[in-house]
């Protein structure tokens, strides 16, 4: 509870953590571990609600939450890993049956570890492997055989890391439905994937309400029980315009994403507030002024 700064609760793991996603409403929080399992967690509680080993490798394991997978109503995880020949692969699961994964598929054989992205918008999920200068995309849909390959991107560098931007920050003017940002070297190179449309008018179809990354609910009120609302906001830019109008919830603010001080920018605001009370005491001791 950040709000009074107190632990709430502890969740163990048999073995290295590799990777932590939750529900878009915090109901539900996913993990993988060196142990090869897949866990669903109550983080309210830390009760682990359902484990099933993921992948047969033990080579790392990531997991993404894909929410209405597909467009449906299922609210599926993702896993990525390895088999035990050191493929890498993929995984879809259904949260409400974690007995069998609903998608399992080959593939590559390397070893670098996949990192996956899911974008509900367009159901796109992208698996961007660490040391791979590629990006492959599936497209999840909401019946059997639930997903279909895309295309890929492919660069001409190996990635150190990826990082999707969120959807709310994604230029509509330009149809952008996702941006990745590729660690390459000592440099950071974002990536655009353009949906290939001539219109300059707003397309809705690509763009529904994105996830304003803020809460509705504080601290208190989630962990006596209370379940939140999924604060999203439009991506038109007319209501953008207009103050974020349009919330898919009740929430007032606008979700807009704001830019943040560099770290050189806060130092040299410090030096500079530093000078100045430096200038101030040397003053008040000229003048005999004891403070």
């Amino acid at each position: 509870d950040l709000d009074v700064q107190e632990e709430k609760c502890t969740i163990e793991h048999d073995g290295t953590l590799f990777g932590l996603s939750w529900s878009l409403d915090g109901e539900i929080l996913a993990s993988t571990s060196k142990d090869k399992y897949l866990r669903l967690i109550d983080p309210r509680s830390g009760e682990v609600t359902s484990k099933v080993e993921g992948h047969e490798g033990t080579r790392t394991m990531k997991v993404e939450f894909c929410p209405q997978a597909g467009g449906g109503s299922i609210d599926a995880f993702c896993t990525t890993g390895f088999t035990r020949q050191s493929k890498r692969q993929f995984k879809l699961w259904d949260s409400r049956n974690m007995n069998s994964p609903i998608v399992q598929q080959n593939i590559d054989q390397s070893a670098g570890a996949i990192l996956p992205f899911y974008d509900e918008g367009t159901h796109l999920l992208y698996l961007a492997g660490k040391g791979d200068s590629n990006i492959r995309y599936y497209e999840l849909v909401p019946e059997d055989p639930w997903q279909f390959y895309v295309s890929e991107f492919k660069g001409g560098t190996p990635a150190r890391g990826w990082c999707r931007v969120p959807a709310r920050a994604n230029d509509t003017t330009k149809c952008e439905v996702t941006r990745i940002l590729k660690l390459d070297g000592n440099q950071i190179v974002p990536l655009s994937f353009l949906c290939p449309r001539k219109s300059n008018l707003f397309q809705a179809d690509l763009y529904p309400d994105a996830y304003a990354g803020k809460s509705t609910i504080g601290a208190e009120e989630f962990f006596s029980g209370k379940k939140g609302k999924v604060h999203r906001i439009s991506m038109n830019p007319k209501d953008r315009a207009a103050g974020g109008a349009k919330p898919a919830d009740e929430a007032s603010n606008s979700g807009a994403i704001t830019k943040k001080k560099t770290a050189s920018q806060l130092n040299k605001e410090v030096k500079d507030k530093d000078s100045e009370i430096a200038r101030l005491q040397a003053l008040l001791k000229e003048n005999n002024i004891k403070y």
